[in-house]
């Protein structure tokens, strides 16, 4: 804070980092903190931008759903196959009186009970998920289709997850060109893209495009 001739004070921000030529200088908050507001504001995706992007990731989601019920049914095949397999040498056991026919059914019987055993783990460990995608992910979307009101709550832990999860990195100022130079986290880089491909779709034909189902 720095005190005007009126006696009333001002707020800044100082510069503490030695090797920066800015070193020791002051920034006015307010210029700082309005540029930086700007920035969260060019995060917020547009409605229609956001839900083709919830519209994948529900996609996406539905679709490893479905590989995981393709992938148990094939377990529980495997083992219906092992049990009959088992089955046929038991029986194949019980007609033949030949020692050595059946110690090598036996030792046959042992290498499909391992691989049933193996299966059986394999079925216990492809389980579903526990919870729905609106259960899972309804705060991250919010998150992403929401992040100025986030911001602009004024709670002061709700901005410090903002910016961890906005940004991939602390974000530098340039006193020269008085610029902030903020990295966007994998998230809002792709909204930002999806936003950027539909701008120039409108541009070039004059029109937005249908939405199409996923």
């Amino acid at each position: 804070w720095s005190k005007g001739k009126s006696g009333r004070k001002f707020p800044y921000y100082r510069c503490y980092y030695k090797p920066c030529e800015s070193y020791g200088k002051s920034i006015r908050r307010d210029d700082l903190e309005e540029q930086f507001a700007s920035i969260v504001r060019s995060l917020q995706p547009s409605k229609t931008t956001f839900a083709l992007v919830k519209a994948m990731f529900k996609n996406a989601w539905d679709l490893r759903l479905a590989q995981v019920k393709q992938v148990k049914e094939e377990l529980k095949s495997d083992i219906r196959n092992v049990d009959l397999q088992i089955e046929q040498i038991l029986d194949r056991i019980t007609e033949s009186n030949n020692l050595s026919v059946i110690n090598a059914y036996e030792k046959k019987i042992e290498k499909l009970d391992h691989q049933k055993l193996i299966l059986a783990e394999k079925l216990q460990k492809t389980g579903e998920p526990k919870h729905t995608f609106e259960q899972m992910f309804e705060h991250s979307l919010n998150f992403l289709a929401n992040p100025c009101k986030i911001w602009d709550s004024g709670d002061l832990e709700l901005r410090k997850i903002v910016l961890r999860l906005r940004f991939s990195e602390r974000i530098p100022y340039d006193r020269k060109t008085k610029s902030l130079n903020p990295k966007k986290s994998l998230p809002f880089n792709i909204l930002g893209d999806f936003d950027m491909q539909k701008r120039k779709m409108v541009g070039a034909e004059g029109l937005e495009p249908p939405t199409r189902p996923l």
